[in-house]
């Protein structure tokens, strides 16, 4: 209703709006041990520049789904305030539904830009993990990495200078108990971007800071955070770095997790299936390489370990360019590791994808 009464209102202004239609139409197919699903999705990007000050972006979803998607995938415990997604028809493996995937609009200031509205708030320097990313968590493992979960969410940012800024994020939820309120400050010293955030996340306080930058043509990044909670105090802490070749691109990261257990015997699976806990484990080593193949076409492979207990995923793709607007994936998810492990309880995942961009 809010994304609705916002178009309503841009659109019968007196003013005069500048519009523009793009989105993409994707399909995806997947199997899972002996489950099968087929996904239809059209997303329709509307964005409305009201005048030099005000823009606004909507971003529909629809979403016709045949068969039982895999609970593979990590819950993420986010923060949304209005709930838009709803259930147009349900029957028989079929599910047809629709959602706002984001709305917001923007106002920009002389040195403040403010934003209101589902929007994605993108903390830290991590690739596969990112202790200071609170607001839109992120699964390593999800097939589609471009799909990034929104927060509704007033998000406010001061320009100090020309390479610094403040943010402020306030994130409402059913009561202030699972509300969010933080800040953020950034700036950029020669080739180096720093950070520093803290702020109250749902129950928890958390204080913590990233870093970017490079070295002999390799990227360098760090990323930490410290979390005061009801039930366990914790670090987190990221090292990541990557370097790209003509046409080979490499990346390693470790993952420090004290929220998580070293003993399999100690995992909280419960919190996991709540989405209080994305990673089970304490140590963590992700490595992605990307090789560009011909023009139209690039062979990727990821692979997810846990130190603790050994299991890990292993996940090539193949990706093909049919057209200027039309992309084809074809890839798997293979989760190594004893019954008992973090990922070794998972499945082989085959999926392709079919994407026609507008």
């Amino acid at each position: 209703m809010l994304c609705l009464t916002l178009l309503q209102a841009l659109w019968l202004s007196p003013v005069a709006a500048e519009t523009e239609l793009s989105g993409y139409y994707k399909n995806i197919f997947l199997r899972n041990g002996e489950n099968l699903f087929a996904g239809n999705r059209l997303r329709l990007k509307f964005l409305v520049d009201f005048n030099q000050y005000v823009q606004a972006e909507i971003q529909y979803t629809n979403q016709l789904t045949f068969g039982q998607f895999p609970k593979i995938q990590t819950p993420l415990n986010t923060t949304n305030f209005f709930k838009t997604d709803q259930v147009l028809l349900r029957a028989d493996g079929l599910d047809w539904t629709h959602s706002f995937y984001r709305a917001f609009v923007s106002f920009k200031l002389k040195n403040l830009d403010i934003v209101l509205g589902r929007q994605r708030i993108a903390w830290g320097t991590g690739r596969f993990w990112n202790p200071t990313d609170l607001l839109n968590p992120f699964d390593p493992t999800n097939i589609e990495g471009s799909e990034r979960t929104g927060v509704d969410a007033l998000n406010l940012k001061l320009s100090t200078d020309r390479l610094s800024y403040l943010s402020w994020v306030g994130a409402p939820g059913p009561s202030f108990a699972e509300s969010s309120l933080a800040s953020r400050y950034h700036t950029t010293i020669g080739p180096h971007d720093l950070s520093l955030m803290t702020g109250k996340f749902k129950d928890s306080l958390v204080i913590g800071g990233d870093y970017a930058g490079s070295y002999q043509g390799a990227g360098v990044r760090l990323e930490a955070s410290y979390t005061l909670s009801p039930l366990k105090n914790f670090w987190k802490a990221v090292l990541s770095l990557d370097y790209q070749f003509s046409r080979l691109y490499l990346l390693g990261e470790y993952f420090y997790n004290g929220q998580g257990e070293s003993d399999r015997r100690h995992y909280d699976l419960e919190g996991r299936l709540a989405g209080r806990i994305r990673n089970l484990g304490q140590n963590y080593l992700g490595t992605t390489l990307s090789y560009q193949l011909s023009p139209l076409m690039s062979l990727s492979g990821l692979a997810l370990i846990n130190l603790n207990d050994g299991s890990c995923v292993l996940g090539p793709t193949l990706s093909y360019s049919m057209g200027p607007n039309t992309d084809l994936i074809f890839g798997l998810n293979a989760y190594l590791g004893l019954p008992e492990t973090e990922f070794g309880r998972n499945s082989v995942l085959i999926f392709n994808q079919m994407q026609w961009s507008f």
